[in-house]
Order: C-alpha cells, then structure tokens, then sequence
C-alpha cells in the first residue's frame, strides 16, 4: 500500500471497515536519508515529507470517520527517538518523526484516538537492520538494539498499559551517549537528567583552548594542544582501543565513514567554532593532515579581543 495516495489508503481503510471494525491502524511506513544538513537538497526533504508525514496524514483523515463512528480504535505511529534526541545527519528524518508525535498529541488533544510510540533502534528488522554497520554505529553512540521479540513484548505491554500519548522506548548508555553528545548538557529537555546520573556529558571538552587562548600560544604549542584535541576526539569517534600510531595513514582506513564524519564536525563547530565540511574531512586525509587542516582554517579565523571592564562612569551634578 502507498501511503502518499490519499485515494489508495481511503480505499484499503474502506475495505478493512466493511469486514469489520477497525480497532488499530499501525503506521509504520518510513524511509531514512542521511546526509549532512548543508548537502541536503529539497529532494531531500520531500522525499521524508512524502511517506513520514502525507502517509501518516493520509492514514490518519482515513480512518477519522470509521472510528468515530465505532466510538473506539486507535491510530498508533511508530515513530523515532532521533526526532526527540536528534542524530548526526538525520535533521529531515528527524523532523518528519517530531511531526508524528505532535501529530498524536495534536489528536488526543481533539479528543480523537491515538498514540506515538517512539523507538530506538531494532535488530534484524526495520530501518537500522536494513545496513549492516548502522546497528554497530548506533551501538557506540551508545544505543543497543531491540531483538524482534523484545520489541514486540514491549509494544504488547505499552497497547495494554499506557495512556501517554507519546512514548519513548530505547536501550541506551547514557554515559557514552553524554560523551557522544555533550551539547545535551545544555539541552533543556536533558540537562537535568544527565547531571543527575553524573554522565561526564562535557568532559571531552573540557581541556579545549579557546581562540584566544590558541592565538596567544608559540606556534609548537598550538599545534600541540589542536593535536592532543583531535587526537582524544578520532579515538573516541573511532571506538579505538589505542591511540593512532601512525598520524599519516589516511583515516579511512582506521574505519572512518561518512556518519564519523558528521560527529567530528558536530564537534568542532560545537568546540572550536569552526566550520569544515563533512566531504572534506572523508577526502582522505590522515590524522597529521587533518591537525595542519585545523590549524590553517583556526588561523583564518577572526579573534575576538577580550571584554572591557564594565565600569560605570562617575558623574557629577
């Protein structure tokens, strides 16, 4: 069944209700594209837009009459965690999954049936099955999958249990994902959270230099300190059990993919301000290449100088 043809799903809904009634309708249609922000074109966006938020839509005015009409049913959407905690190069899936659970709140605020049940990943099925190395990505984010039958087990006891109109269920290390993503420390959803179960969400960046600080240094300095910087955050992106030996073999072949990529320059626009694309950092270059990288573009870089001393003038009247 194609959920963008509006006229497609009125017709399936209509031949399931003239069987019988129509308790659940499960939306569970999605595509994943991920690509860095900046990359993403409007095909992009519409290609998301067009299954995850016109199917669900389309599912959900379907539906509307027959079960107001039963006086019961419920519409439930399988939806994401990434549209709750975000993902590096997943802003369009992202959103289309936040539309789904505002969707159901927007619903059940109406006093119409329905649910978002927002899931982390899932093993053997679904979209992080559908490749390979994106359950063992997600897995050093520090997001474990679901096996199939705990999944269901899980949605059987949320169908019997829960009035929430918008559930999230994920297996997560929220130590590794603090230091995965230490910009959460500051988000207002999670910032209690983390400090509460003392996750070192920032501890990463704790010993990062300022621009100011790099452009008083000596020249060995700065290089130094820009090294032992990217040295700790590749190694951590990387899941190394070492340090790099060798800081002139390209990167890629330490197992440096596109969506690393995307974490590194998360990270440092989030730490030094600096903006490189993701492209440039998968080109090839190895480790020794991507400190002179980091310095040439820190030197381009303009340094704000330090803030006067707000003093009040003394007037005399």
């Amino acid at each position: 069944l194609d959920v963008t043809d509006a006229s497609a799903v009125a017709a399936a809904v209509s031949a399931v209700a003239d069987a019988g009634r129509l308790d659940l309708l499960v939306n569970n249609a999605g595509i994943c594209w991920g690509g860095d922000t900046e990359d993403l074109t409007l095909a992009h966006w519409e290609s998301i837009i067009d299954v995850n938020l016109r199917g669900v839509f389309h599912c959900a005015q379907a539906v509307a009459e027959t079960m107001t009409a039963q006086g019961s049913g419920v519409i439930l959407n399988a939806s994401s965690v990434v549209g709750i905690y975000g993902n590096f190069g997943q802003a369009n899936y992202g959103a289309a999954n936040a539309f789904l659970d505002a969707l159901a709140a927007e619903r059940r605020a109406h006093g119409l049936p329905a649910q978002s049940l927002a899931w982390g990943p899932w093993a053997e099925v679904g979209l992080a099955a559908a490749n390979a190395e994106r359950g063992e990505r997600l897995a050093q984010l520090g997001l474990s999958s679901f096996a199939p039958d705990e999944g269901v087990a899980l949605l059987g006891r949320l169908l019997r249990g829960s009035a929430e109109a918008h559930v999230s269920i994920l297996r997560v290390d929220w130590a590794k994902w603090g230091r995965t993503y230490p910009a959460a420390e500051q988000s207002s959803l999670l910032a209690d959270f983390l400090r509460a179960l003392e996750v070192p969400a920032s501890k990463s960046s704790e010993a990062v230099p300022t621009l100011r600080e790099l452009a008083q240094m000596p020249a060995e300095e700065r290089r130094r300190r820009v090294d032992a910087f990217l040295r700790r955050e590749v190694v951590t992106i990387l899941a190394l059990p070492h340090d790099i030996a060798d800081g002139r073999l390209p990167l890629v072949r330490f197992g440096f993919d596109s969506l690393m990529s995307m974490r590194l320059k998360a990270r440092l626009e989030l730490t030094l301000g600096l903006s490189v694309s993701a492209a440039r950092l998968l080109s090839g270059l190895s480790f020794d290449e991507l400190v002179t990288l980091v310095l040439e573009r820190l030197s381009e870089m303009p340094v704000e100088p330090p803030p006067a001393d707000d003093q009040m003038e003394e007037f005399q009247f």
